[in-house]
């Protein structure tokens, strides 16, 4: 006769796996709810970006003299890169 609370030892083998199912589905819906809602880059990361790439164009032309390329960013006035 079991006590009031005890669990018997077949009982817990049985509830492993049910548990670790749980866990799983769990991590999964995490997994996925951080998918949707992954933030966007910050405006000044943006900016960056855009300043990085502008750079790029301007290295991989061949040029023979200074140019210069306006990068619009998220202030009140646009920022100039001189070469």
């Amino acid at each position: 006769m079991h006590k009031k609370g005890q669990v018997s030892l077949e009982a817990l083998v049985k509830f492993i796996p049910h548990l670790l199912i749980t866990i799983g589905l769990l991590a999964i819906a995490v997994y996925v709810i951080l998918i949707f809602t992954a933030t966007e880059k910050t405006p000044e990361e943006q900016d960056f970006q855009r300043i990085l790439a502008e750079a790029d164009e301007l290295i991989s032309v061949e040029y023979k003299e200074p140019q210069s390329i306006i990068v619009p960013v998220q202030v009140t006035s646009p920022l100039d890169i001189v070469t």
